[in-house]
């Protein structure tokens, strides 16, 4: 997952399928290395000018497609794990122009920056320092971006590391239950896989068993359109993104960026709107109201933003933490948020709060359930919850706020969205 500069789609993730219909088309075969038709290769075409790119894959005959495409410049290029093949650029295409472009791929290393996190959880060597990650790292993003596309030295990882404890520092992963010898296990973990020598392979296909590690894609997979847009700037972490009524996308930036941003899928263009928090906001939700208003989620400074269409400014209010536990994510913390048809603001976290915009107040419901992942307002105005570490799901009546717990039958099943 590109998460520095993309929305992209599926991963992690986010699906944007363009609603403007073009009429330029680029069709074309991909070969593999032995001259047969090759399956599975994405075939991504990224405009010049929008920086949009629309991305494919070859069936089982070789063969794709990519339609709908605005007339303009693009660079044409193929993304194969464990081969390459030279881009096409510019190509030039004119409205409902049809044009044709063949790629012959050639053999080439398994970058370790595209094995999935499910492939490297088999391959990477067995530490206490890769137990550390895969707990407390990727919970919020991947190894490929940000590990393993930078080779650093062991002060290098340290300042990473150190860097992480101190921005997502209201963390229950990184922060106070994350100890200073289990940084820097971390550290010296990261050093071994990518320092300078690197205890791995050059290519991840060198493993033992990595073959075994691949996974064919599906028929069904082969016909899916991916459609990504590049964020404005970096040190993003893009999450999920809502759409508001005039067709607009609206993304949270999780982590340092302290952004809400608005994206038009037609042209790609994208605005920034800063979060007046001082310190790590964590925006992890933004969802339009049917007023214009965007309400969003902090959850490193437990509180709620509201962003006025009028003004282009978030208003921020504060919830109180619980006593002890200040700037800490179990002493409060905010999510997913959600608008009920009575214009009350829900946001999942710790606890389960309700905000009313007249009153500037919140409710909280604690209840004994813990930390809530997803919450979900019913035409009704009844509200659904998550509580993923309970492994369970409630609903609050709208008319007797009383919560009703039903625990999910899978056992450790954690409950996360609706």
């Amino acid at each position: 997952m590109r998460v520095q500069t993309k929305v992209l789609a599926l991963w992690s993730a986010i699906v944007f399928l363009t609603s403007a219909c073009y009429g330029a088309t680029i069709t074309g075969t991909v070969k593999g290395a032995d001259g047969a038709q090759f399956q599975g290769a994405f075939v991504e075409a990224q405009n010049a000018k929008t920086r949009i790119t629309v991305i494919v894959l070859s069936d089982s005959q070789g063969r794709y497609q990519i339609p709908d495409l605005a007339a303009g410049d693009y660079r044409v290029f193929i993304k194969a794990v464990g081969y390459r093949a030279d881009p096409r650029n510019p190509v030039a295409l004119t409205a409902d122009q049809n044009a044709s472009i063949d790629f012959s791929l050639q053999k080439a290393a398994v970058r370790w920056n595209e094995v999935s996190q499910s492939q490297a959880k088999q391959l990477w060597p067995p530490a206490k320092g890769k137990d550390l990650i895969f707990a407390h790292c990727n919970i919020c993003h991947q190894f490929q971006s940000r590990m393993a596309s930078v080779t650093r030295d062991a002060d290098g990882w340290k300042d990473r590391i150190a860097f992480m404890r101190d921005a997502m520092h209201f963390s229950i992963f990184l922060g106070p239950n994350l100890s200073d010898q289990e940084a820097a296990d971390i550290a010296s973990y990261l050093t071994s896989l990518f320092g300078p020598d690197s205890v791995l392979p050059r290519s991840a296909a060198d493993m033992p068993g990595y073959k075994d590690t691949v996974r064919p894609f599906s028929s069904e997979a082969l016909n899916i359109v991916y459609v990504e847009y590049d964020m404005p700037g970096p040190s993003r972490m893009p999450f999920s993104a809502a759409p508001d009524k005039n067709g607009y996308l609206w993304i949270p930036n999780f982590g340092v960026a302290n952004k809400i941003t608005r994206l038009d899928p037609k042209t790609g263009e994208m605005q920034d709107f800063p979060v007046p928090n001082v310190g790590t906001a964590g925006v992890h939700s933004a969802v339009p109201a049917p007023d214009g208003s965007v309400w969003l989620a902090e959850q490193g400074s437990n509180k709620v933003g509201k962003w006025d269409p009028g003004t282009q400014k978030v208003t921020e209010y504060q919830d109180q933490y619980l006593p002890g536990q200040e700037g800490i994510e179990d002493g409060g913390s905010k999510h997913t948020i959600r608008i009920d048809p009575s214009g009350k603001v829900w946001a999942s976290g710790v606890p389960l709060t309700r905000f009313d915009p007249e009153t500037k107040k919140f409710t909280r419901f604690d209840h004994e359930i813990g930390y809530v992942y997803d919450v979900k307002p019913d035409k009704n105005g009844d509200v659904w919850f998550t509580s993923p570490r309970t492994n369970r799901i409630g609903k609050v009546d709208a008319k007797t706020d009383k919560v009703m717990l039903w625990t999910a039958p899978t056992a450790d099943g954690y409950t996360r969205r609706m």
